[in-house]
């Protein structure tokens, strides 16, 4: 039976934070000066917009939204596409650490589909995963809000099946 509450995105903001706490098999936790997960009460990833994250002083932190994309239908079942957008807030050089462990894992495609699909115990199977940036880091800016924080932007792509 299909769950309407497990989206696909939050299987992918699950392993990448248990990725960078180290509770993934085989793999150590990311350096505190990339991002230093020992801080955090909860997990730093937070839906759409700032006033939803309870730590928002704590940095840096990820606002993430995601969009439906058409649905392929040239195979024998049905591959749902999504984008989702990573919006990294924190302090510099804070943000390119943080943009940099993210796109070395989120940019393999089938391999780090594989990943998170061995990671995650769901219904949900990526076919693959990829990570990009759109602007140039020129369009980094600096926002005013609990405190002077910069943003920069990750677009996540990704196929899957139910």
């Amino acid at each position: 039976m299909t769950s309407y509450t497990e989206l696909p995105i939050t299987l992918i903001n699950n392993y990448i934070w248990d990725l960078a706490k180290g509770n993934i098999a085989g793999e150590v936790a990311v350096a505190s000066t990339v991002w230093n997960t020992a801080i955090y009460k909860y997990r730093p990833i937070y839906p759409i917009t700032e006033s939803l994250a309870p730590e928002s002083k704590t940095t840096p932190y990820i606002l993430y939204d995601f969009i439906y994309q058409n649905r392929k239908s040239s195979t024998l079942y049905a591959i749902y596409r999504e984008e989702a957008t990573y919006t990294l807030v924190g302090e510099i050089p804070q943000i390119f650490y943080l943009k940099n462990f993210i796109m070395s894992n989120l940019s393999n495609m089938d391999d780090t589909a594989m990943q998170i699909n061995n990671h995650s115990n769901s219904s949900i199977n990526f076919k693959w995963i990829d990570c990009y940036q759109d602007d140039f880091i020129l369009d980094e800016k600096r926002i005013e809000s609990y405190k002077p924080k910069y943003i920069t932007t990750l677009k996540i792509c990704y196929e899957y099946t139910k």
